[in-house]
């Protein structure tokens, strides 16, 4: 399927938090949606289940994830984006050239490391990873 790419993206990061007792049984356990969740003011991370059509009353967010890749585990509605602007409250948008969607804040993946923390005022300032400059021994 063209452009499923980013479903894939998506189901990999989840939330890694484990269904609520009452979430019946199959829910996935990473999901980030899970029952009762309503999403943002465009609905960006409202609980969708497959066929279920949770997302067609959505203001924006009318793609269900679980529809496109079921066996991906994630059920939370999304929608298309640019830029985190496009995804509303509490959620960003994640994608790359191919192609980008919104998902909850609370779901997306932590952020790269950066390297080794700048050493500051012992290298004279430099905003680099050299290693700190050692004064006159």
């Amino acid at each position: 399927m063209r452009g499923a790419w980013w479903v894939l993206m998506i189901a990999s990061v989840g939330c890694g938090a484990a269904a609520a007792p009452d979430a019946g049984p199959n829910v996935p356990a990473g999901s980030c949606g899970q029952p009762g969740d309503t999403g943002n003011e465009l609905g960006v991370g409202r609980f969708c289940s497959p066929g279920g059509r949770e997302c067609t009353t959505a203001p924006q967010a009318r793609l269900c994830v679980a529809d496109l890749s079921p066996g991906d585990g994630q059920w939370f509605c999304t929608k298309l984006c640019s830029s985190d602007m496009d995804c509303g409250t509490d959620a960003v948008c994640i994608g790359d050239s191919r192609g980008r969607a919104c998902l909850p804040a609370r779901c997306a993946p932590p952020p790269m490391d950066a390297g080794p923390a700048d050493a500051g005022a012992l290298d004279g300032g430099a905003d680099d990873a050299s290693p700190p400059d050692v004064g006159p021994g």
